[in-house]
């Protein structure tokens, strides 16, 4: 629905830690988020937009008669979730053209001064001043990978400037994780509809692992278990924690030859609440349109690992210097007898 890889959620720049980015990118990234398309598809995946809806209706004291910051709120959902929570007041900010949108919606619903919205860059929009400090910021900021798109940083700049002590960013935690894969779609190539085009299996090889891939994963090519290698508790985290490097010990399940990667984030709404929910893009769970980021080894260096040996290594992970919005790993590992390193960029 978009160009690929589509984005998950308006997400703005922001952070000294980062260069600006060129006004063609700005543009072509917001303008991303101003078609109906992209937000039927975000609100038709009914993990997420339920996970939203379930932790703060099912979480009154989080929410009711607070003030609601929604940073990139798009057609406001989660904005009218908070709203049927009992919040005080609700403040969506979005600098796509969708925000109109937005607002035809509230007045269509005859929605008052409880609901405001703001055209513009969270780093840059003026908040009236009688709403004061804020309880809870509510965003869905999470990209490819949780972290492609950069809009976290943003995220965070609201929570620096807007959110009052004692409150909640919301979700309030992350995490990121890695499994092994053993994918053997190549095998296609073999046999198609009686011809063999086997040569084609080196170009599809050559392809894949110049750059990750997104996908939806079949939990049957996994072959190991599901480790986590980074968290964030997003009341605290600050924005140069978002580029790093983590170390990873994986063991493999049973005898295989693996030759991918696979990365998945969960999130968190749980703050010793009494109704926690996790949203998961796990391979082992029902695919969400974030589907799941394939980091493929290269063809001629695949690791054979017996049963409960380890893959070992770093992963780095960090925002590209050309364009802050795309993210890469790079993977420094050690396998089966073999070592190897290797970086794969999520791009726009």
């Amino acid at each position: 629905s978009l160009p690929s890889p589509p984005p998950s959620k308006p997400q703005k720049p922001t952070s000294s830690h980062i260069p600006p980015p060129s006004v063609d990118s700005d543009s072509y990234y917001f303008n991303s988020y101003s078609h109906s398309s992209i937000h039927h598809t975000m609100l038709s995946d009914v993990h997420r937009t339920l996970s939203y809806k379930t932790s703060i209706l099912t979480n009154p004291t989080i929410f009711k008669d607070k003030n609601v910051l929604d940073v990139g709120c798009g057609t406001g959902i989660l904005s009218h979730f908070a709203l049927k929570a009992g919040s005080r007041r609700v403040v969506g900010v979005d600098d796509s053209n969708m925000l109109r949108h937005a607002l035809e919606v509230s007045r269509n619903l005859n929605i008052g001064e409880e609901l405001i919205f703001i055209r513009g860059k969270i780093e840059e929009v003026v908040i009236p001043e009688e709403v004061g400090q804020f309880d809870v910021i509510v965003s869905e900021w999470m990209g490819y990978g949780l972290l492609y798109e950069t809009m976290l940083p943003s995220v965070i700049y609201a929570r620096e400037k807007y959110l009052r002590e004692g409150g909640t960013m919301w979700p309030n935690k992350c995490e990121m994780f890695m499994e092994l894969g053993s994918d053997t779609r190549t095998t296609f190539w073999d046999d198609v509809y009686g011809v063999d085009m086997s040569p084609m299996k080196a170009v599809v090889a050559a392809e894949r692992y110049l750059e990750a891939s997104v996908e939806i994963v079949k939990p049957e090519i996994i072959v190991s278990g599901r480790h986590m290698f980074w968290e964030a508790d997003l009341n605290k985290v600050k924005d140069e924690e978002l580029d790093f490097v983590r170390p990873f010990e994986i063991k493999a399940v049973k005898k295989t030859t693996v030759n991918c990667l696979v990365v998945t984030f969960d999130c968190d709404f749980d703050l010793s609440s009494p109704s926690p929910v996790k949203l998961t893009t796990s391979v082992q769970t029902e695919a969400t349109h974030w589907q799941h980021v394939v980091l493929w080894l290269e063809p001629t260096r695949l690791p054979a690992l017996e049963g409960g040996e380890s893959f070992r290594g770093n992963v780095k992970v960090e925002r590209k210097k050309d364009n802050h919005r795309d993210i890469e790993f790079t993977v420094e590992w050690e396998g089966g007898g073999l070592k190897g390193k290797q970086k794969w960029g999520i791009v726009s």
